[in-house]
């Protein structure tokens, strides 16, 4: 695998520094601590050899917004993941699921942040028997965008009933979309929206210890609101990796 040249690994190296004061900021403002948010970089366009220097860095949690998108990235990435400073790399789907593409999702990724239906958590953890694991999910709520992927909020719960009941899955948290708009203040209102949606799903007994909400121009309010996985991209790579 050919090596980024010296310039762009400072510019990652750079824009981590960046990332990181956003980061103190946030949670000084919000009195949390930094360790208990983890930044998820999309992989996109990005190069796995991108990839290897951002996880030589600091960073272990990637994402990938679709299945094939994932499979040019996860396939060769673990190729060179046999070092022993790669063993904790995750890798989350971050983009829409379809049926079809389920058996492979559960053996690409170990979080998928978009589960939107009884029917694909059904789909989910029959593959997950499969293959003898149990998936980590993510529900995704609709809030920002009406016509969006996700759960409406009113039907949360009754999904959340049903997810639990399932064997080979293991309901972690929601997840929602930042709303079009890039002014950071237009997403606070749908992060706390979601914030006490899992707040009251609490109170009735599930355990969901993740909020995944938040981009590169929205993350610390996601943060201030209670997120604990934001997603990062051009901030990290630049525009063109």
């Amino acid at each position: 695998m050919q090596r980024c040249n010296d310039y762009y690994i400072r510019m990652i190296v750079e824009n981590t520094t960046a990332i990181l004061k956003r980061l103190s900021r946030a949670t000084m403002k919000s009195d949390r601590s930094p360790e208990e948010i983890e930044f998820v970089a999309a992989s996109g366009s990005v190069s796995v050899s991108a990839l290897k220097e951002a996880a030589d860095i600091s960073f272990r949690f990637f994402g990938a917004d679709s299945v094939p998108a994932a499979r040019d990235k996860i396939v060769p990435f673990r190729e060179v993941e046999r070092a022993e400073r790669y063993c904790g790399v995750q890798w989350h789907l971050t983009g829409p699921l379809r049926k079809e593409e389920v058996k492979e999702a559960v053996a690409l990724f170990d979080l998928i942040h978009t589960v939107d239906s009884l029917l694909l958590a059904e789909e989910i953890d029959r593959r997950a028997a499969e293959a003898g694991k149990v998936q980590r999910i993510l529900v995704q709520v609709r809030l920002a965008d009406p016509e969006g992927p996700g759960v409406p909020g009113e039907e949360l719960f009754p999904l959340l009933e049903g997810i639990s009941a399932l064997k080979n899955v293991r309901l972690e948290g929601l997840m929602t979309a930042s709303p079009a708009s890039e002014d950071p203040a237009q997403s606070r209102s749908f992060f706390r929206k979601l914030c006490s949606l899992r707040d009251e799903a609490v109170t009735k007994g599930f355990s969901l210890p993740h909020l995944s909400m938040g981009v590169c121009h929205d993350f610390e309010v996601g943060i201030e609101e209670g997120a604990t996985l934001v997603q990062v991209d051009s901030i990290l790579f630049g525009k063109s990796a």
